[in-house]
């Protein structure tokens, strides 16, 4: 079981870094843009733990994003470095600003929830069953 879950880890890393390695033949746009959404997933997951952040930060990410993709659709020889410096500068404002305004002051438990998240994927599967266990 632990080889099939290093297989797939393996699997998913030669994906993402053939990912954007295209994504960086076709534009440093769409290669900043690829690393600042998985920023931006794993901030979501992590480090994003009240209502108002939960509520706000998919909603705002989305909104960036879809005007990013409009920007580069709409003037497609447009200076690839303006949308990104934009998309950057805005997203790590947004993070920074809900980390400061909600999330440092809600009191949460000192132990991160991305401790669990790593225990649940890197640890092998177990079978969960209502029955005895000694069975």
């Amino acid at each position: 079981e632990l080889l099939e879950l290093w297989a797939a880890w393996g699997a998913l890393a030669f994906l993402g870094c053939w990912f954007l390695y295209e994504a960086l033949c076709v534009g440093v746009l769409w290669f900043g843009g690829l690393l600042g959404y998985a920023l931006a997933e794993y901030w979501g997951i992590v480090h994003v733990r009240t209502l108002q952040s939960r509520w706000l930060f998919p909603r705002a990410t989305g909104l960036l994003y879809g005007g990013i993709l409009l920007y580069a659709r709409s003037w497609p020889l447009g200076p690839s470095w303006l949308p990104l410096w934009c998309l950057l500068s805005t997203q790590f404002w947004l993070m920074f600003s809900l980390l400061w305004r909600f999330d440092s002051y809600a009191q949460l438990q000192e132990t991160p929830p991305h401790q669990l998240l790593y225990r649940s994927l890197l640890l092998p599967a177990t079978a969960i069953s209502r029955g005895d266990a000694r069975k």
